[in-house]
């Protein structure tokens, strides 16, 4: 994918970080799009569970994710491309359509400014940015279906 599609779609899409996302495309962030595309249903399954777990605690989850969530679920079992743009501390999730015609949504994370890592749930705020991920995948990274790094499974 192009530089300039993700931009196109950045600029089209309605979602409340897809504004800051762009921005930082274009400043110069880094940006990067796996190979292989990730089922919008587990992708909502994921951050819903981050969004739960932050709730849970107590905490309020970074901008998008709510939205980005929603926009996930409605889209169901269709296949998405997962683009990041890193602009520490803020890595944007940007998914886009299989076709990448549309933007089905975005939401601001955190990373770890030294490990350049996405935060723990409880640490997603950036209020202290050493510690590990920790979600219900356990290996403290993104599943491989979300980065790209698995087979795909059609």
């Amino acid at each position: 994918m192009a530089f300039d599609t993700l931009r196109t779609l950045l600029a089209h899409d309605d979602s409340t970080c897809a504004p800051p996302a762009l921005d930082a495309l274009l400043s110069g962030a880094e940006w990067k799009l796996p190979s292989r595309t990730a089922s919008a249903r587990l992708l909502r399954d994921i951050w819903s569970f981050r969004q739960e777990t932050l709730l849970e605690m107590g905490r309020q989850p970074l901008p998008g994710l709510a939205e980005a969530v929603e926009r996930l679920g409605a889209a169901g079992d269709v296949r998405v491309h997962v683009a990041f743009i890193t602009d520490a501390p803020r890595r944007f999730h940007v998914y886009m359509s299989e076709d990448l015609t549309s933007c089905v949504g975005v939401w601001e994370g955190r990373i770890n400014r030294g490990t350049n890592q996405p935060t723990s749930p409880d640490t997603v705020t950036g209020d202290s940015p050493t510690e590990p991920v920790s979600a219900p995948h356990s290996t403290g990274e993104f599943p491989k279906e979300v980065t790209g790094d698995a087979p795909a499974d059609r």
